[in-house]
């Protein structure tokens, strides 16, 4: 009896079924590739898009913050002007009252946070590349550099400017009436004509350049921050625009 062996065990390969098998492997490591950088590509998107809601709940937050403190500011640089014209009049021992009212709320501070959560997260991390549009990336950082600038003059403020203040207040004002005008949280006018602690002329003419120096940077501040509140604002509208956000 005749015995046929399998045809493939003593076949060998024509040169197009080599290429054939080469094509369809380079298939489908092409096709591994694109899909992958398709996968990665949506991944990336998303986070992206995730950083942009962040972001834009910071900004609010910063607007938020920034409007507070500029009425603040406001109220504090009248204050400012009454207490230096009450110094600076002939007959201020007789409205005493009014003197200690607004030397000690002159001296109080609104504290708030900048909210760089995201914009950290995008620093560190080196995420800012995930940000696609160019223009957007570049406003962010202007908007970053523009806050940093606020929050320098604002430690400047209190940590010089008003401390000079503040040291003056302790040499022309007595504590104890400081004390008794103390509601929690709040100051209230104390109770009829309390003596101030030094009556030098010299003293209450310090008293009151500082308290020019302070209002002034008050009102500089204030004008900062008028800025970068706008700036927030035309940031947050102008990513709403780019990213098709309501």
């Amino acid at each position: 009896m005749e015995v046929h062996h399998p045809h493939h065990l003593s076949h060998k390969k024509k040169w197009n079924e080599y290429i054939i098998e080469f094509l369809m492997l380079f298939a489908a490591v092409t096709l591994g590739f694109f899909a992958e950088n398709v996968r990665e590509h949506q991944v990336e998107r998303l986070r992206e898009k995730e950083f942009i809601h962040t972001l834009i709940e910071d900004l609010k937050l910063d607007k938020t913050n920034l409007e507070k403190d500029i009425e603040i500011r406001k109220s504090n640089e009248a204050n400012f002007d009454t207490l230096i014209k009450i110094l600076k009049s002939p007959n201020y021992s007789n409205e005493t009252g009014r003197i200690y009212y607004l030397a000690r709320i002159g001296s109080r501070k609104n504290h708030w946070s900048y909210n760089d959560r995201t914009i950290q997260q995008l620093r560190n991390s080196g995420n800012f590349r995930l940000i696609s549009n160019v223009e957007i990336s570049d406003k962010i950082l202007q908007y970053d550099l523009l806050m940093r600038q606020v929050l320098y003059l604002n430690d400047h403020e209190y940590n010089i400017i008003m401390a000079d203040y503040r040291k003056q207040v302790m040499v022309v004002f007595n504590p104890l009436v400081f004390q008794e005008m103390q509601r929690e949280d709040i100051f209230e006018y104390p109770e009829g004509s309390p003596k101030l602690f030094n009556n030098d002329p010299n003293q209450i003419n310090l008293l009151a350049s500082h308290a020019h120096y302070v209002r002034n940077h008050t009102g500089l501040v204030r004008k900062k921050e008028i800025v970068l509140m706008n700036e927030s604002s035309k940031l947050i509208e102008f990513i709403k625009d780019e990213y098709h956000l309501k």
